[in-house]
């Protein structure tokens, strides 16, 4: 079995498939906090010797990724993410008629063709800030 890169198992004493280099992991080293990660000095998601094994945070993972010139250093966000739907001049149209009352996150996710909970995010400020 294999998710986004990483080789996965089952094991009759979890609950779920677990990925391969958490439990080479576990079996080497011991115990994984809680929100840590098992990531990779090799960038081999496949890879399960331990020696390359590290654990870190997501934002240390990040970090590491970034340094070795993998990840985006800027995030694309609003118009700069080729994938955008809408424009910033439609995310203040929104807000400000959603703002008047006149209509509601529904029928503005119709109109501009994004879902509601798109909308819902844009009013509430937690997308396009």
């Amino acid at each position: 079995m294999v998710s986004k890169g990483y080789g996965k198992f089952k094991v009759k004493s979890y609950s779920s498939p677990v990925r391969a280099n958490r439990f080479v992991y576990e079996l080497t080293y011991g115990h994984i906090p809680e929100e840590t990660m098992v990531c990779h000095s090799c960038d081999n998601p496949r890879c399960v010797n331990p020696i390359h094994l590290w654990l870190g945070t997501n934002k240390e993972n990040q970090i590491d990724s970034i340094n070795k010139g993998r990840g985006n250093k800027t995030p694309m966000i609003g118009e700069d993410n080729g994938r955008h739907i809408l424009s910033y001049s439609d995310v203040i149209n929104i807000r400000n008629r959603y703002k008047n009352g006149n209509v509601t996150q529904k029928q503005l996710g119709l109109e501009y063709g994004v879902h509601h909970s798109t909308i819902s995010a844009l009013v509430l400020k937690k997308s396009w800030k």
